[in-house]
């Protein structure tokens, strides 16, 4: 069994067809996505027709949550903070339909894979979407973000970090970030998820794609800070303003 895992779109619709491109040629079973698909880019309701076009489970992110919140335009009334002014920003590019679809989106999701082995799919982690888990976490940070979680493979984003970690004979696989990688590497991000000789290996798969092309349709938009997104994506890095003024 097959599964590519893909994450943190970001409203980037050219680095998700180039994944996707790359998914397809992998013959992949099952194609499963972990949340925040519509802020922090140019093309936030072209990405989400792409992605109803799937038939694939989807999991909420944080930033669908909040992009989808009815009183968001109410809450980012004289708010200073980036971050809010973008998702009312990437609020108002969505049809009433889009809203309700990322408004109704599970916290997370289970996948039965070979020989009674599940996948679980969330966000950030099974009891948070907004919860910060790095590679350096201290491991017993990391077991209670787990408790209560049976899966023998965890699959998240959020951090734009690809990376895995046992624990307890347990995998948790961060999958990365398709359109705004934090790791220094511009290309797309995605995760290739394999059942063999009775275990689960993990593979991160990087893609090219046309960052500048991106970067144009960015400039065109009225974006709120679209300078400061511009520089993470061309440097492939978090902005500072991001990270300092969360929803």
């Amino acid at each position: 069994m097959r599964i590519a895992a893909i994450s943190d779109i970001h409203a980037n619709l050219k680095a998700l067809e180039a994944v996707l491109d790359d998914i397809y040629a992998q013959q992949v079973d099952q194609v499963v996505v972990a949340g925040d698909l519509a802020f922090g880019g140019p093309e936030p309701s072209a990405v989400l027709e792409r992605l109803l076009d799937l038939p694939c489970p989807i999991v909420q992110g944080n930033t669908d949550a909040v992009v989808s919140s009815p009183d968001l335009e109410q809450r980012a009334a004289g708010h200073k903070g980036l971050v809010v002014l973008q998702c009312l920003w990437a609020q108002q590019q969505l049809e009433p339909k889009q809203r309700r679809f990322l408004a109704e989106l599970p916290l997370q999701c289970t996948i039965a894979g070979p020989e009674g082995t599940s996948l679980l799919v969330v966000h950030a982690t099974p009891r948070d979407q907004s919860e910060n888990i790095f590679p350096d976490t201290p491991e017993e940070v990391v077991r209670e973000a787990l408790a209560g979680a049976d899966s023998p493979l965890i699959v998240c984003g959020h951090v734009h970090l690809p990376f895995v970690r046992p624990i307890n004979g347990r995998l948790w696989v961060n999958v990365g970030s398709v359109g705004r990688p934090f790791d220094g590497d511009l290309r797309a991000g995605y995760g290739l998820l394999t059942y063999e000789n009775h275990s689960w290996k993990v593979e991160h798969r990087r893609v090219a794609y046309d960052v500048e092309a991106t970067v144009e349709a960015i400039l065109r938009r009225d974006m709120p800070g679209k300078e400061i997104i511009v520089e993470s994506i061309r440097k492939g890095l978090p902005p500072h303003s991001w990270m300092i003024n969360q929803p």
